[in-house]
């Protein structure tokens, strides 16, 4: 069988098609353990159609993320998620900062109920007691978007902005929730391959029900591929799946 690739002709160009053949460098990102982040009992949501927000939190001693968690859900058919992790970044507008490093959640891939949903950031050279700030884009429409959950009050700890326009000062808004999570411990939760492909494993008890896929273009965000795997158990045995 012959599989051709070019870019503006096919989802995967041929750079990203000669990478994939080739033996490439992977990551795996397991549960760990949470060192950072707000959580709480509130049901406020924030709106992130027409906002950008920015939370910030301190490196722990480790100087390393494996992943963050967001509570989200999605509305409508949702919009992609894209978060940055920043360090310089000032509310006042002056600065963004430099960028660390940026990760693309599918939409397909947000829940259509509320509730925590882990996107591996993997960075390993931060300072130890320094901060930084994750930043989540605005995207989606009315109809089509996805919201982040979180509190009715401030939090001085987990400093929170958002800001519609992309220029100028960002406005103090409540605290929304989130977790930042190192090391190596626990289920295996996501793989990071070549470029930039990404996997999501979700667990039900000691097996996993679903796998998540994105092989993003390499023109941009937009499009890529987007696969939901499904799995069906018998006992320990895996009976069938949907691809």
């Amino acid at each position: 069988m012959l599989f051709a690739a070019e870019s503006g002709r096919t989802v995967i160009d041929e750079n990203l098609a000669n990478a994939a053949m080739m033996m490439q460098e992977f990551s795996h990102i397991y549960e760990g353990t949470v060192f950072g982040g707000k959580t709480g009992a509130g049901i406020a949501e924030f709106d992130c159609a027409g906002y950008d927000h920015a939370v910030r939190f301190k490196a722990d001693t480790a100087a390393a993320i494996a992943r963050v968690t967001f509570e989200i859900i999605r509305h409508g058919q949702g919009a992609d998620l894209l978060v940055e992790l920043r360090d310089g970044f000032n509310p006042d507008g002056s600065t963004a900062g430099s960028l660390l490093r940026f990760m693309v959640l599918p939409k397909e891939f947000i829940p259509t109920s509320k509730g925590y949903f882990s996107i591996p950031i993997d960075i390993s050279d931060l300072v130890s007691g320094a901060y930084y700030w994750l930043i989540i884009k605005k995207a989606g429409d009315a109809d089509n978007h996805f919201h982040l959950h979180g509190e009715t009050i401030q939090d001085s700890l987990y400093p929170t902005y958002r800001r519609a326009g992309n220029s100028g000062a960002w406005t103090a808004e409540n605290a929304i929730h989130f977790e930042v999570y190192n090391g190596e411990t626990g289920n295996l939760l996501h793989g990071i391959y070549g470029y930039n492909a990404v996997t999501w494993l979700i667990w039900d008890g000691d097996l996993i029900s679903k796998a998540y896929r994105y092989l993003p273009p390499a023109s941009g965000f937009i499009g890529g591929v987007r696969q939901i795997k499904t799995y069906q158990w018998s006992g320990e045995i895996l009976k069938r799946g949907v691809v």
